[in-house]
């Protein structure tokens, strides 16, 4: 029987050379999710990195429960960059962000 690694990721895109980061959730491996936005996108989309939530330590019983987990992560780092953030989802890609993304990929 095989054992399916069951996780759900916290993605960081930029959109093309521009200063702009999606943060977004997904259940997928976040190349996936890359593809999916990038279709219909006028820009090339960049994945700056992902958070894995079973790898960042959160314990779950199925894909459910991760991407619940994965979407409060999601909003903390909303909260945390409220002040970065242009439209939605979308934020500035300041320097601050951009060494939360790195030190996040790091873990």
């Amino acid at each position: 029987m095989t054992e399916y690694y069951v996780t759900a990721f916290v993605y960081f895109i930029q959109q093309g050379d521009q200063p702009l980061v999606k943060v977004g959730t997904t259940v997928d491996q976040p190349a996936k999710r890359l593809a999916q936005l990038q279709v219909g996108n006028g820009s090339k989309l960049r994945l700056l990195g992902a958070i894995d939530i079973r790898a960042a330590g959160a314990h779950a019983g199925n894909r459910i429960e991760f991407a619940k987990l994965a979407r409060a992560r999601e909003s903390e780092i909303h909260r945390e960059f409220a002040d970065e953030r242009l439209s939605g989802e979308w934020f500035k890609l300041s320097t601050r962000v951009l060494a939360f993304i790195e030190q996040a990929k790091n873990c």
